[in-house]
């Protein structure tokens, strides 16, 4: 899975329970809109009203396993997206860095950002992973 696609759909459904959610809204629909039909943008608009309904009742009921569940279908939208179209990686990123991570309060955000990186080092080779601040650990 594309590590941006687990960003964008968690800070996605993140902003989805934010005043500020037809900003959001709206910055995702441009993105969809530059490589998809017109029939079907005006689906996936209809599915992020949807799932913004269900993000805003599970928030008042307090089932976040409808939450999760909401970020699993994204993700997998987004991601969908992604392998049709890999050249929108970089507006992905930009709609989640200049719209959507600044929507949402610190933890939520500092939840969108995280990513796990796993890496191997074989032999006498070394590299070096960073998604943030650097650390580095030897052993």
């Amino acid at each position: 899975m594309d590590p941006t696609a687990l960003a964008f759909a968690t800070a996605l459904v993140s902003a989805m329970a934010t005043q500020t959610w037809s900003d959001a809204r709206a910055a995702v629909l441009a993105v969809w809109r530059r490589r998809k039909a017109e029939a079907e943008t005006e689906t996936v608009a209809a599915d992020l009203d949807l799932a913004h309904e269900r993000v805003l009742s599970a928030g008042e009921t307090g089932h976040p396993e409808t939450v999760e569940a909401v970020v699993d279908v994204w993700q997998g939208r987004v991601q969908e997206l992604l392998l049709d179209h890999p050249e929108l990686a970089a507006d992905l990123r930009e709609v989640l860095t200049t719209t959507l991570l600044p929507m949402l309060d610190k933890a939520r955000a500092d939840r969108a950002r995280s990513i796990i990186m796993t890496g191997t080092s074989r032999d006498s080779s070394t590299f070096n992973q960073v998604a943030g601040d650097q650390h580095h650990h030897h052993g």
